[in-house]
């Protein structure tokens, strides 16, 4: 049986909670018996109500008490999936979660698939695809800022400017073909709101979503033994990297992610640049420029008895830190236009300052925006695709059936549940049993 192909209208049950020895597991079910099954399990039968919870304690066939639980009814619409949800909150062990979880398969429930709860709140209604994604985003969100931008698109941010960006287009089209049945003599100029569709369009493809969802990727990068391993430890607040004393220690790209003011940031920590003299450097030192050309900032760590030599090819954004303050008395400041920061990686004096500066010039670089996954930017690729070859047509003095051809391709693009199968079990196939 495919995601898919489920029935919708089977009563589902499924553990809602890690499954390991914790403090409270959740067992959750939706449907229409979801009720009169929770209840055939439990002692105090009566009285329940939506959205009120009930202490009583589930017992098994031979009315054998099981456990001491809060059961919490959720009757439909007003739920989740717009069904019937119970939920059984039990202690959190794991011998009784699975107990109960047995019971309610024995009384006739189904286990449920994974997503299979957002997928009926999806087909019921309650969530548009996008905000369905956006639970998954919420979920697997690396840090703060990705939380509130997944929990301000379930809440509908994001498809509100689909829609609009939709309605807009769907004006157009119907301006269009009211001029194409009546063969009106004066024809619609509709450059201008062209124009501003794709503005929005764009709008939105620029926003960092790739910073919310995969975090901000800094690279330390310098010549062998100023201090890259060091600091990158400092930075991380703890030994990832190995410090010696030995130049070219590091020969492989080390990653750690960090939480700073509600961002996400991967730091990297690299080989130095060097003339390469076997074939482990030769390696080590192209990981290093492929992760140079690849990641949102670089820190050109440098210490403060090398003068400063930063390779031509470096393209990304720089930080010149100088490290080994603590070594000299007397600092001269390098002449450069780049932002430059002294610290001691060793004694970690000025990470802060250090820190502050990363996240004020990564923040400033991209402004802040909605974050859109791979799928709905794809999604609008097409229609701004369709919109650049409306435009073309426009130019060459193509008839009117040929434009409304590609508006209705661009509506079709920016229909948010209007997809095939295939597309439903790639998203939801993602969430884990029980969401």
């Amino acid at each position: 049986m495919t995601l898919v192909n489920v029935f919708i209208q089977d009563t589902i049950v499924a553990i809602a909670t890690y499954l390991a020895p914790s403090s409270v597991a959740i067992i959750r079910l939706s449907g229409a018996d979801a009720v009169s099954l929770a209840k055939s399990i439990c002692l105090h039968q009566h009285h329940w109500i939506s959205h009120k919870a009930i202490y009583t304690y589930v017992q098994d066939e031979q009315q054998q008490l099981i456990d001491e639980v809060l059961v919490l009814p959720m009757l439909a619409p007003h739920s989740y999936t717009r069904q019937h949800v119970v939920e059984i909150h039990c202690h959190g062990s794991v011998v009784i979660a699975k107990t109960i979880l047995q019971l309610l398969l024995n009384k006739g429930a189904r286990l449920a698939q994974p997503g299979e709860f957002t997928l009926r709140a999806f087909m019921n209604g309650r969530l548009s695809l996008t905000q369905a994604e956006s639970v998954l985003d919420l979920i697997h969100a690396p840090s703060l800022s990705m939380a509130k931008k997944a929990l301000a698109n379930l809440k509908g941010s994001l498809s509100t400017q689909l829609h609009h960006i939709r309605s807009q287009l769907i004006h157009l089209l119907a301006q269009m073909e009211v001029q194409l049945d009546f063969e009106y003599e004066e024809s619609i100029d509709i450059h201008a709101p062209l124009l501003q569709l794709l503005d929005q369009i764009d709008q939105l493809l620029n926003t960092p979503s790739q910073w919310y969802r995969y975090g901000i990727r800094v690279a330390l990068i310098g010549v062998p033994n100023v201090g890259k391993s060091t600091l990158f430890n400092a930075l991380a607040e703890e030994e990832r990297s190995i410090v010696t004393s030995i130049a070219g220690t590091t020969t492989d790209v080390i990653e750690i992610s960090i939480q700073w003011k509600q961002a996400c940031f991967r730091l990297f920590d690299t080989a130095g640049l060097k003339s390469a003299s076997s074939e482990i450097e030769t390696k080590a030192i192209a990981k290093t420029q492929q992760m140079a050309n690849h990641c949102d900032l670089i820190l050109w760590v440098t210490d403060v008895h090398q003068p400063l030599q930063i390779p031509n090819h470096l393209k990304q954004p720089i930080i010149i830190v100088l490290n080994k303050i603590d070594l000299v008395e007397q600092i001269q400041p390098p002449q450069t236009s780049l932002p430059v920061v002294m610290v001691s990686a060793l004694q970690g004096s000025n990470l802060t300052h250090l820190k502050n500066m990363i996240y004020e010039h990564t923040m400033k670089q991209q402004p802040d925006g909605i974050y859109i996954n791979e799928r709905q930017t794809q999604l609008l690729q097409q229609a701004k695709q369709q919109l650049i070859m409306l435009q073309q047509a426009m130019q060459k003095g193509y008839p009117l059936e040929i434009l409304s051809w590609h508006l209705k391709n661009a509506i079709r693009a920016l229909e948010e549940n209007d997809v095939n199968q295939s597309t439903l079990h790639a998203i939801f196939s993602q969430f884990c049993i029980g969401k």
